[in-house]
């Protein structure tokens, strides 16, 4: 006998946070290496130079996150001079001219925190902040598309942290990352990007930046160098830097999805009123000399890592529905509670599941001390094997050391949940927190199952209210049935469902609703014609020889649990359990006499949940061979 066997499964479904990834970091200590260099070309003829100068503006400055423990200066045959750039002069002819600088960087995670709300539209003076609202060539905040599309992002919003969250997210889901040539080789501008809906960091950037400043939002570029798991080293980036009044300039990069900070493997070179603007500036002074400048090259090597990033954040994972059936939708809802005095903005991603999912991130902007939740879609695969029931683990982390999970179990004998049913059992789980009261409410169906043949049958429910206020004109309805209800404060309170049985298998729900509530309570509902085993899969010799051997296989089926089972075959029992409820494989070896000599049929005893006995029996059908002469009468003595 093979019963049904449980299997874990599970897929990794992204690597955007492995373990202790560098992102994860509150600091990290790293050595940052800038390195430039020129070739200078004779032209034909006599040359003279006086000079050929660099000024390099893109290296690792000191600021609110980030610290110059050591710099120095890599210049062969050069001056140098240093004021808010490094200036590099050559007065000596050679055919390449390389300069550098070498930085030791302590960079923290930049969260420039924001702990009350502030109006949208600006109210404060902004005069001081003119430069990071004007257009500039690819920041174009004054064309009419830009406008729009910020003014509809933005619309019936009056805090200035979720405007600018909601451009940043917006910008992240609508915006393709994409290294396209036309936006690796050359940085496009704002309206392109709009209409194209594609681009590198630079693109994205720049929208964003586009957006903000046409509503009237002071906003920079921030250029730079950060780690990405995707290639699994640092390289050349740009991010934003948002001004809110009364907090200073706060971190936005909606190419990584860290909207309102960002992680300490950002480390910052520059800033800049528009990407383009270039990092480094060439003068000389000669005669039949030119210059041909090579690129930057920007080596980051991580040396020391601090602590990991931990948010003071209550994490916990909700399955709206399990054991559910092939090809499923399941719902899983995750509630993020902010347990602390500032705005704080979160992405959760689905790591573990059965199946890869469309999307496996999810962005959530709490304020001070609040709630939010939100949902992924689990999927569960279509091809499942008949004989197992699988268990897989959905994982979900984020930044900030936020991880749980919950176990989904699913297989071909579960009820298929339909994607409908899983938007409903959203959109009532969606009102119900958008509540402000506590009232609870429990029910269950009197029975695991029912059968038809009982006319009816019951739901009990348990409506409790915990706080000490009353809820008056309360309707509590299962289908059409609907009763009234009050309920005192800190009372319990029992109703029951009195319902015909029409045979289905199906979730089943409970509202309990009035103008200012609205409750529900899912639960599983089987109604049964009766309780069916099938003998299925039946395979066996159709001869054997009577001192031969042989074996019957078969499977037995049940559509619900049964009880007090026992299989016999050919009168001899093989087979009793207390209690079935998946498919069981069987295979009975026999003697070829075995059916000489017994009545020719596997007999099947069981009772249902109501203790009602039930018997099937499937015919075997096996001829025996080779019988010999006393056999023959020894069977007519023994009928």
């Amino acid at each position: 006998m093979k019963a049904v066997t449980f299997f874990l499964a599970f897929l990794v479904l992204v690597s955007v946070v492995n373990s202790q990834s560098l992102n994860d970091y509150q600091s990290l200590e790293t050595n940052v290496k800038v390195q430039g260099a020129v070739d200078v070309l004779k032209q034909s003829g006599s040359y003279q130079l006086d000079y050929i100068s660099s000024e390099l503006s893109f290296f690792p400055r000191n600021d609110r996150f980030q610290t110059i423990e050591d710099q120095t200066f890599s210049a062969p045959l050069a001056k140098t001079s240093r004021g808010d750039n490094i200036d590099y002069r050559w007065t000596e002819f050679s055919p390449e001219l390389s300069f550098g600088v070498n930085s030791y960087v302590i960079s923290q995670t930049n969260f420039n925190r924001v702990n009350k709300k502030i109006r949208f539209p600006i109210e404060a003076d902004l005069s001081e902040f003119q430069e990071y609202l004007q257009p500039t060539e690819l920041v174009n905040s004054d064309d009419a598309r830009i406008i729009n599309q910020a003014k509809k992002i933005s619309e019936g919003e009056d805090d200035l942290y979720v405007v600018v969250y909601n451009l940043g997210k917006w910008t992240k889901e609508n915006i393709n990352y994409s290294l396209d040539t036309l936006t690796v080789e050359a940085a496009q501008d704002s309206i392109w990007v709009l209409e194209n809906r594609k681009g590198v960091c630079d693109e994205l950037t720049t929208l964003f930046v586009s957006m903000l400043r046409s509503l009237g939002v002071p906003a920079r570029f921030a250029l730079g160098s950060s780690y990405t798991n995707v290639i699994g080293q640092f390289g050349n980036h740009a991010w934003a830097e948002v001004y809110f009044p009364e907090v200073g300039w706060v971190a936005f990069d909606p190419t990584y999805g860290q909207l309102g900070y960002v992680d300490s493997t950002h480390i910052k070179m520059r800033e800049s009123l528009d990407v383009k603007e270039p990092s480094i500036n060439y003068l000389w002074r000669a005669r039949n000399i030119d210059i041909k400048p090579k690129e930057i090259v920007v080596e980051v090597g991580v040396l020391e890592k601090g602590e990991v990033l931990k948010y003071n954040v209550d994490l916990d994972l909700e399955l709206l529905k399990n054991n559910v059936g092939p090809g499923s939708y399941v719902p899983l809802k995750v509630k993020v509670r902010n347990n602390e005095n500032y705005y704080l903005p979160i992405t959760i991603y689905l790591t573990k599941g059965p199946a890869t999912v469309e999307d496996n991130s999810l962005d959530l902007l709490l304020k001070p001390h609040e709630e939010a939740t939100g949902f992924f879609h689990i999927e569960v695969p279509k091809d499942l094997n008949k004989d197992l029931v699988y268990e897989s683990e959905l994982e979900v982390e984020g930044y900030g050391g936020l991880r749980d999970s919950v176990k989904l179990e699913y297989g071909e004998h579960y009820t298929i949940y339909t994607k409908e049913e899983a938007v409903s059992r959203m959109s009532q789980s969606e009102r119900e927190d958008g509540e402000g009261n506590n009232l609870e409410i429990f029910c269950s169906p009197g029975k695991e199952v029912y059968y038809t043949y009982e006319d009816k049958g019951l739901i009990l429910c348990e409506v409790s209210n915990p706080e000490d206020v009353v809820f008056k004109d309360l309707k509590i309805c299962f289908e059409t049935d609907c009763k009234d209800l009050t309920i005192l404060g800190n009372e319990q309170r029992k109703v029951e469902f009195e319902f015909y049985l029409k045979e289905k298998k199906r979730e089943a729900v409970v509202t309990l609703e009035s103008n200012e509530v609205s409750r529900s309570s899912y639960f599983d509902l089987n109604i049964l014609a009766d309780a069916n085993v099938q003998i299925v899969n039946l395979e066996y010799p159709k001869t054997v020889d009577y001192r031969g051997e042989g074996e019957v296989k078969f499977t037995l089926v049940p559509n619900s649990k049964v009880n007090s089972v026992e299989v016999s075959v050919g009168n001899k029992r093989v087979f009793s359990k207390e209690e079935l409820r998946f498919r069981n494989d069987f295979v009975v070896p026999f003697d070829g006499d075995f059916f000489f000599f017994r009545e020719p049929y596997i007999e099947v005893i069981y009772k249902d949940v109501n203790n009602k006995e039930h018997i099937i029996r499937e015919v075997v059908n096996i001829d025996i061979m080779s019988v010999p002469w006393y056999a023959k009468i020894m069977r007519i003595f023994s009928f």
